[in-house]
């Protein structure tokens, strides 16, 4: 047997390492064992590279909006990356699989290191500009517990979202049309493939909540097509409390 569970992840939300770290706590209990392997969506390189541009994140999300509670902009920057934060915490026994090791587009070490690394800090500030605060006008005026939560609110609503039109998400368009979902399917399927034919197994792999769009093509779906048993927690379905 070959079981791949799916977690939805948040990008951005500061929130979303506590609801993972809790869910992958759930899923340990649930199989009495540790997965075969756990993949996330990136290259170890991009993710090396994120954790180190958190600090200086940091101090430009304090500079850029003075009036957000500093721990706020603490929080939001400490999110960069944040995914691969729960694999020392709680599975460091385990395989890891960096499903876009090697891929040009997301692989700092691939040659586009720079021009990475600055999407990666620029797509964090807009969103947070573009997206975050405009959904919360009043954003000055509340107190830093009252800010994430309504941070969190936010974001499960986009989840929430994702999943009412999960067959057919924009949102996932583009990356299936540039060949990612594919790349990170064959890194999980070659992955199985090396495996013992008769093990008993399951995988936790760890994506945007959108990648778990029934789209064809997407990541989920191509997994769903391939393997017998596929299970998905969206973001807004995992609880913090166990």
């Amino acid at each position: 047997m070959k079981d791949i569970l799916f977690l939805g992840s948040l990008h951005d939300d500061p929130g979303d390492k506590e609801r993972l770290t809790a869910s992958i706590k759930r899923a340990l209990q649930r199989y009495d064992c540790l997965p075969h392997f756990i993949a996330f969506e990136w290259a170890k390189s991009t993710y090396e590279a994120g954790v180190k541009k958190r600090r200086a994140l940091f101090f430009e999300l304090k500079e850029t909006h003075p009036n957000l509670p500093e721990d706020f902009c603490r929080l939001y920057a400490e999110a960069l990356a944040h995914e691969p934060d729960v694999y020392g915490e709680l599975l460091h026994e385990t395989n890891v699989i960096w499903m876009l090791e090697g891929r040009s587009r997301d692989d700092v070490f691939t040659g586009n290191g720079p021009l990475i690394e600055e999407a990666m800090i620029s797509a964090k500030k807009n969103n947070l500009a573009s997206w975050l605060l405009p959904k919360i006008p009043e954003c000055r005026n509340l107190t830093i517990d009252e800010l994430l939560r309504r941070t969190t609110v936010a974001y499960l609503s986009e989840s929430e979202r994702l999943e009412s039109q999960r067959e057919g998400a924009l949102e996932i368009s583009r990356s299936i049309e540039t060949g990612r979902d594919l790349y990170m399917f064959n890194r999980i399927q070659n992955t199985f493939a090396e495996s013992p034919k008769q093990e008993e197994m399951w995988a936790a792999v760890i994506v945007g909540t959108a990648h778990l769009a029934g789209a064809p093509g997407s990541l989920f779906s191509l997994c769903e097509e391939n393997f017998q048993t596929v299970s998905r927690i969206w973001s807004h379905e995992q609880e913090i409390t166990s």
